[in-house]
């Protein structure tokens, strides 16, 4: 979204329009983050926490409507469900690391007090 420049002291988020964007959100409602739990591996301890963004159909466009369709790290196929059934899938039968997978599923079953 352009706009940034570090200064002597670091980024400076301010002149930051996705910044901005996102923390006006956030202050006034349009935008929630929310930590779900905490996953540790047993073997290794790494752990992860497990949050999840909530934002209004007209913020997320705001931020993410002119967003690439690929780029180095792969493809967008197009706007997922969130449905029972595409949750399913995914926590499931898609390959997808534990922690993706754990709050998937806690979003879902927490989802009308997320919505």
């Amino acid at each position: 979204m352009g706009g940034e420049r570090s200064t002597a002291t670091g980024f400076d988020y301010e002149s930051w329009p996705l910044y901005r964007l996102l923390t006006d959100a956030r202050e006034d409602g349009r935008v929630r983050s929310l930590v779900l739990g905490v996953g540790v591996d047993p073997l290794t301890f790494a752990t992860d926490f497990l949050t999840v963004t909530v934002l209004e159909a007209e913020t997320f466009d705001a931020v993410f409507g002119d967003i690439a369709a690929s780029n180095s790290e792969g493809r967008i196929v197009g706007r997922v469900p969130f449905d029972a059934e595409t949750v399913r899938r995914h926590v499931r039968d898609e390959p997808m690391q534990a922690a993706g997978a754990a709050v998937l599923d806690l979003a879902w079953r927490h989802r009308e007090d997320l919505l």
